[in-house]
């Protein structure tokens, strides 16, 4: 075979040598539609440092905790429990925030959540009465809870569904 030339590639300047950028136009895609979410509006009540023990609201709320706001006002009314009145104040609260500040009907809610936190303890008092050597000397500390009502709006049929 004969011996062939090869031809030398040719030599690209250094300045040259950077990538070259292609910019690729894309035609506009119009954003899907999206629909707005429904605006659920959640009224909050409180009462903070209420002189009940939180082991106690507990068990009263409990009881309540999964009925509607007007079933469980009539139901804290009934009770005997010295627990109910504080919940009964805190519930009372939440109709009159949602009614006044936000323009709803108690018909309308549902209890989103109810919570008892623990509180501060109150100073130690001491017990006069003989208590032994071993247990708790006769310390008592009366206990204080903070309680949360978050009621929110049902849900109406103007929810659209995905």
């Amino acid at each position: 075979m004969p011996d062939k030339k090869i031809k030398p590639v040719r030599k690209i300047p250094k300045t040259a040598r950077k990538a070259e950028e292609t910019i690729v136009i894309l035609p506009e895609a119009k954003p899907a539609k999206v629909p707005e979410p429904a605006i659920i509006k959640t009224v909050v009540a409180r009462a903070s440092f209420v002189h009940n023990s939180p082991r106690k609201l507990r068990l009263v709320a409990d009881a309540i905790r999964s009925l509607t706001p007007e079933k469980a006002v009539a139901y804290l009314k009934a009770l005997p429990q010295a627990a109910a009145k504080p919940l009964l104040k805190v519930y009372l609260q939440g109709l009159g925030n949602a009614k006044n500040n936000m323009a709803l009907s108690p018909g309308d809610l549902t209890v989103s959540s109810l919570q008892i936190e623990e509180g501060p303890r109150g100073p130690k008092k001491a017990d006069v009465h003989a208590h032994g050597a071993r247990f708790n000397r006769g310390v008592r500390r009366k206990r204080m809870a903070h309680i949360r009502l978050e009621l929110t709006e049902l849900h109406s049929s103007k929810v659209l569904k995905k």
